[in-house]
């Protein structure tokens, strides 16, 4: 895979940040990246440093609370976290087995009821949903998320020496309605039926 990553080459409203983006947030130049999940809405890339360190940047469309909940959360669970863009987060990489290969059900079962008392741990009040509840509120997730695309889009014609600078130059996409991403709670009693669906 290219070390310089544009978009994602089946999902393309998926922006991930390029090398130079990730060597400057996370200290060291990339040496490998390659993907090991995505969908629609996220991907996961697993990315080396030449100083060694891996990390898992996860790229997804917004809106999002996963760095608000980052940011606040403190937990043997969760591993350190960068954020890298608006839309980007990169997490200490976990060189650790598959749950889909222990074969031990009783070592499984024991991690499982440790990791839900790790969770019952967590504060309360940790940020889970994006309450959008009102016009006001609806309005500002979807300004942001509109102008997090453009300013990445007009990075990357810049950096890609494109004619234009902002969104009148961008290329428009057709309009699509699609579910919020499973990766967060979304407030869904207070979304309008008809506007029920990702902002980009």
């Amino acid at each position: 895979m290219p070390l310089t990553v544009p978009a994602h080459p089946v999902f393309p409203r998926l922006l991930a940040p390029d090398d130079a983006e990730l060597a400057d947030q996370l200290g060291a130049a990339v040496v490998h990246r390659e993907t090991v999940h995505s969908w629609p809405l996220s991907w996961v890339e697993r990315v080396r440093l030449a100083d060694g360190r891996t990390y898992a940047c996860k790229t997804q469309l917004p809106p999002t609370v996963e760095p608000e909940f980052y940011a606040r959360a403190r937990s043997p669970l969760l591993p350190a976290y960068v954020q890298v863009t608006a839309g980007t987060i990169a997490l200490d990489w976990i060189e650790a087995p598959l749950l889909a290969t222990v074969r031990d059900t009783g070592e499984l079962l024991a991690h499982g009821r440790a990791v839900v008392g790790e969770i019952a741990r967590l504060p309360a009040d940790l940020p889970t949903y994006l309450d959008i509840a009102g016009e006001a509120a609806w309005r500002n997730e979807v300004e942001w998320a509109l102008d997090v695309r453009a300013m990445k889009a007009a990075s990357r014609s810049v950096r890609d020496g494109r004619a234009g600078s902002g969104p009148s130059s961008m290329k428009q996409e057709p309009t699509e309605c699609a579910p919020m991403s499973a990766s967060i709670w979304i407030h869904r009693s207070a979304i309008p039926t008809s506007l029920n669906c990702a902002l980009v």
